[in-house]
């Protein structure tokens, strides 16, 4: 018998106790081990399906964040609280996507690196579920899914979409700049794989410079979609706000390869009905502590 490597959401493996013998006696033993966690307090958190692994960037609570652009009728700047969460280093990996839904959708296929796309809003919520029983529990999934009626628990801990208004502020990387990492259109190349320097086509996550957070691909690769039905009208504010109760669209946030820089910018914001798979929409993930 061989332990093997052992993960828990959140904390790190000290050790077992009484410590583990090289080998187990051929007999059944009496004693039983057990292994000691401490809570994890670092910045950071990896997980991993298999031999495929995925790293969790925290970024702390805030009060009255101001989000949105004053130039922008439907995303005029405003203020939100956040709780603490986690968000996705990078967009989901077709290797990723692969480990948890046994296929790949994937037009862009060449590389199991290079983010999951055509893939719906659906699929996603049904990805986040599947991911989270992987890692955690059932218990712990933030979706009910009945047929296309979901509705989500965002006390649970379990992988989700973020909300636009955690998208925007995990995109800013604590400053005011336009896009995911700079302020400059003539500095998105080295941020953003979009319409100039993409050759019409997605890239390997990870590849162009990440935001101040350590966030990766946020402007540009592919839209990624979040939890918010869109609403025409500046997304609500205060503690925690998750959009408008109803809708036709859902949103995405981010630009891809095919858009302009314009498309990149952090407080732009892309609709589409949930049930469309398109090359350029993909998806990152945000969890609770």
């Amino acid at each position: 018998m061989t332990a093997g490597k052992l993960s828990k959401t959140n904390h790190i493996f000290s050790k077992w106790e009484p410590e583990l013998p090289q080998t187990f006696p051929a007999t059944s033993p009496t004693t039983v081990y057990t292994a000691i966690w401490t809570a994890s307090s670092v910045e950071e958190v990896t997980h991993s399906i298999g031999n495929v692994s995925f790293k969790m960037k925290k970024i702390d609570a805030v009060t009255d964040a101001v989000i949105g652009n004053y130039r922008d009728y439907t995303n005029r700047e405003h203020n939100v609280s956040l709780s603490t969460y986690y968000v996705g280093e990078t967009e989901v990996t077709q290797e990723l996507w692969q480990a948890v839904m046994g296929n790949n959708p994937s037009n862009f296929n060449e590389l199991l690196k290079n983010p999951a796309e055509k893939v719906s809003w659906f699929d996603c919520v049904q990805f986040c579920n599947k991911l989270t029983e992987k890692v955690m529990k059932k218990e712990d999934c933030v979706y009910t899914i009945n047929d296309k009626v979901v509705t989500a628990d965002f006390s649970k801990k379990g992988f989700r979409l973020p909300t636009e208004a955690e998208w925007e502020y995990a995109a800013m990387g604590g400053s005011k700049n336009k896009y995911a990492g700079c302020d400059d259109e003539e500095k998105l190349v080295e941020y953003a794989w979009y319409q100039v320097n993409s050759g019409y086509k997605a890239h390997e996550v990870g590849t162009r410079k990440p935001n101040s957070y350590g966030l990766y691909d946020m402007s540009g690769n592919v839209w990624e979609w979040c939890w918010d039905w869109y609403s025409e009208d500046t997304p609500s504010g205060g503690q925690d706000p998750v959009g408008v109760v109803s809708g036709s669209r859902r949103v995405a946030r981010g630009g891809s390869w095919f858009f302009t820089a314009s498309a990149c910018e952090r407080s732009n914001r892309f609709h589409s009905i949930p049930s469309s798979v398109d090359e350029r929409l993909g998806l990152r993930l945000v969890s609770r502590p």
